[in-house]
């Protein structure tokens, strides 16, 4: 929001312009509303086993579907449906869900992975070395166990 105050144009006014600009952002992102369309599982789809049970189960179930007459038109389609959604999901399943990682994310976890590895390599052997080297050397090897930290650290920024 940007607001700035402006003189009137006679000057024994004590009278101010206002003078606003307001921005509005608009979010792109879709939003869905309702229930999320479940997935079944198409590799069971695929067998044979399966589909003959299918059918079978679905002939069964819409064998024992009562119709009343006096229902609507919409009302019959739904029962349909759900029976058509119970049989696949009693058959074949829902589809598991799955967590796809994109290219960087994937790139991100191995490199904390290699981070992660360097600083506990790092971090036993100078440490293992501190203890047995006299007073002296430990400054050395203490700015080498900085310098390994400090590149394990820029391995994993972005």
């Amino acid at each position: 929001m940007d607001v700035r105050s402006h003189r009137y144009a006679q000057v024994n006014s004590d009278h101010f312009l206002i003078v606003s600009r307001i921005q509005a952002r608009i979010c792109n992102a879709k939003k869905f509303s309702g229930k999320k369309v479940e997935e079944y599982d198409h590799e069971k789809m695929t067998l044979l086993e399966k589909q003959v049970e299918h059918k079978i189960n679905l002939i069964e179930y819409l064998q024992e579907l009562v119709i009343n007459p006096d229902d609507s038109l919409h009302s019959r389609w739904n029962n349909i449906i759900c029976t058509i959604n119970k049989t696949a999901e009693e058959v074949f399943g829902k589809k598991a869900e799955s967590s796809q990682m994109t290219g960087f994310q994937k790139n991100a976890k191995r490199l904390q992975k290699s981070r992660i590895k360097h600083m506990l390599t790092c971090n036993s052997e100078v440490i293992q070395e501190l203890q047995l080297m006299s007073i002296e050397k430990q400054d050395e090897k203490k700015n080498k166990y900085v310098r390994g930290r400090r590149k394990s650290k820029k391995l994993i920024r972005f």
